[in-house]
């Protein structure tokens, strides 16, 4: 043999092997492999556990979730960090007058609070005037609904009388998101009326 034939054979033996990949069996998206289907198959590790039984309720849990309201936290959030259904929640609120009682507390520490952030915004010179304006409108909007008595605006009713016409104006607000309704006539309407 030659040199150049050894060193081809050479170069062959150190070289990798290269295989053609093999054929898999086409399956639907989400299918299980063969190997995990019929009896006795493990669930995937993805799968939802199963649902635990909620806890009793304790005037300390409902302290507990009250205290992550006035914080700020949603209901639901603070349900599901106690572990609670919103919906027992709620069971609960419909059963322990304690239970509403502290939850008002709750809501109105809490309007307190995005009163004070209200004012921490408004002196804050390198907010935008657009982006302080909408967080300030949001603020006021859910400390209103928060503690109502407190922060919401008074109901009006103004009437203008005028020769030539009568207008009423009513706005209501019942710390309901309805908007606010503008009822006016003239004279001749009034006149007919009658």
């Amino acid at each position: 043999m030659t040199r150049a034939a050894n060193s081809k054979a050479a170069n062959k033996a150190k070289a990798p092997k290269v295989t053609a990949p093999k054929a898999r069996s086409p399956q639907r998206k989400g299918a299980r492999p063969a190997a995990q289907s019929g009896r006795g198959a493990k669930p995937p590790a993805c799968a939802v556990p199963a649902p635990q039984k909620p806890p009793p309720y304790s005037p300390d849990l409902g302290r507990r979730i009250c205290e992550r309201v006035a914080l700020g936290e949603a209901i639901v959030e603070a349900c599901k960090a106690e572990r609670v259904h919103p919906r027992q929640w709620y069971r609960w609120l419909n059963e322990k007058e304690d239970l509403n009682e502290q939850l008002d507390r709750a809501r109105r520490m809490r309007a307190d609070q995005l009163a004070a952030e209200i004012l921490d915004i408004a002196d804050d010179p390198e907010l935008d005037p657009h982006r302080a304006r909408l967080m300030v409108d949001t603020r006021k909007w859910l400390a209103a609904r928060f503690f109502p008595r407190m922060y919401s605006e008074p109901a009006r009713v103004a009437l203008v009388t005028d020769p030539m016409s009568v207008a009423v104006e009513l706005a209501f607000d019942f710390t309901s998101a309805q908007p606010s309704h503008i009822i006016s006539a003239t004279a001749e309407d009034v006149s007919a009326d009658s």
